[in-house]
């Protein structure tokens, strides 16, 4: 953290800049001292805090209460300072606490549950409701304008008409996967950016993993229209998220290289869908990481499952300036535990708009 940005206005709640006494080992490991005049975007699937999605790591709401697991966020997002914060798998209740803090520091937020417009009301804001928000410092960036759009809706008419043997569209078409999108002004320079944040369903074996490289496709089309209505080019989008796709996967070679051929193997087309060519409506993408040297090694480490599966894709009118390190390996325990609350890391890039 500098200590003139924004008046240094979080930094007395760590001691020297996030060196506090007491910090673990693996999240001083993640400091980075911000770069002049560049602003930073995290993405944070921080795990629903609910008795169903907790269970799936032997963990329960009395065993790892909220308040104990606020705390920790907290200790994190103090440290790193960012100036826009994608997060996923956030409910009403932790949208609330998000909202409180944020809130209190000069930032604005939005929320999207993942709820179709056919399920009973209640169930948008039960605990165990997915959702993702965006919290934007309103001293960098003014909020011109903001969408969210369910993927299913997103089809066009030969896509819903094409042969599906396995109804893949159909497990699309009942999910709320839905991609959460704002267009932001630059305080000072004007220049206009759009940042999406984004949670595919994972899927992992055939034919069901043909759906990822799928709902990437659809989120690329909605931000791509998002930006196009707002003015802005291709070129100045950034797109944040767990994408449930490691560097091997069909959804990542199409976020990187802007195609994937019907002959790879997570293609539609080959697990019994006939869609054509996945093109991306926002063209190749940059990883932060890769553009910093290489992705990390994981973003998720948990007792049956490491691998990299969080990432911020960049426009070409952005520059990539650093990245946050993840902890080294030696310093990192599977999560979550008492040090980490989530099963997923934060992953964040420091950028810097091009001049025109």
């Amino acid at each position: 953290m500098n200590g003139n940005h924004l008046n240094g206005h979080m930094n007395g709640h760590m001691n020297g800049h996030g060196h506090g006494h007491g910090q673990p080992a693996a999240l001083l490991a993640r400091y980075v001292d911000r770069p002049p005049n560049s602003f930073l975007v995290l993405s944070y699937n921080m795990l629903c805090h609910s008795a169903k999605h907790l269970g799936h790591f032997s963990l329960s709401e009395e065993a790892f209460p909220w308040e104990r697991r606020w705390a920790l966020f907290e200790r994190e997002f103090t440290q790193y300072d960012a100036d826009i914060i994608c997060v996923q798998e956030v409910n009403k209740l932790m949208y609330l606490s998000l909202l409180q803090y944020f809130g209190a520091w000069g930032y604005e937020g939005l929320h999207i549950a993942k709820h179709l417009p056919e399920d009973p009301e209640e169930w948008r804001w039960d605990a165990a409701t997915l959702g993702q928000a965006i919290f934007v410092r309103h001293s960098r960036f003014e909020i011109v304008a903001s969408t969210s759009t369910l993927l299913r809706d997103l089809f066009t008419e030969e896509e819903s008409k094409a042969k599906d043997e396995h109804g893949l569209a159909d497990v699309i078409k009942s999910r709320a996967e839905g991609c959460l999108c704002v267009a932001l002004r630059e305080v000072g320079s004007g220049q206009k950016v759009v940042v999406a944040c984004a949670h595919p369903t994972y899927y992992y074996t055939a034919p069901q993993f043909a759906t990822k490289p799928t709902q990437i496709s659809l989120t690329l089309r909605a931000v791509g229209t998002f930006a196009a209505a707002c003015g802005v080019q291709p070129s100045c989008v950034v797109l944040a998220g767990d994408w449930n796709s490691t560097p091997e996967n069909g959804g990542y070679a199409l976020l990187t290289t802007g195609v994937l051929d019907v002959s790879h193997a997570e293609h539609p087309a080959s697990n019994g869908w006939a869609l054509p060519v996945l093109r991306s409506d926002l063209g190749a993408l940059r990883s932060a990481y890769a553009t910093m040297g290489a992705e990390p090694v994981f973003t998720t480490k948990t007792t049956n499952f490491t691998d990299c599966l969080d990432y911020i894709f960049v426009g070409s009118a952005l520059e990539v300036v650093d990245v946050i390190p993840l902890p080294p390996d030696l310093l990192m325990s599977h999560c979550p535990n008492e040090e980490w609350a989530s099963d997923h890391l934060a992953v964040g890039a420091f950028l810097r708009l091009r001049a025109k």
